[in-house]
């Protein structure tokens, strides 16, 4: 499955079958957005799939600079 131009926005991304999709969809080629509720998670989260997508993070705004 190539998913080289497309976006997903994916809530309950930091954990569970979210996070699971959202890694299948950035191995496909996929820019994905993910949502949590854990601040923690959502680190990890993101940057699992920025070393599997072999890209950083592009959002200013994201888990790791986000305010408690």
């Amino acid at each position: 499955m190539k998913l080289t131009n497309a976006t997903a926005l994916i809530t309950g991304g930091s954990s569970g079958i979210g996070r699971a999709i959202a890694k299948i969809l950035v191995e496909a080629g996929a820019k994905v957005a993910i949502t949590g509720r854990h601040r923690d998670r959502l680190v990890a989260a993101e940057q699992e799939l920025a070393r599997i997508s072999h890209q950083p993070s592009s959002d200013p705004h994201s888990a790791a600079k986000a305010k408690g």
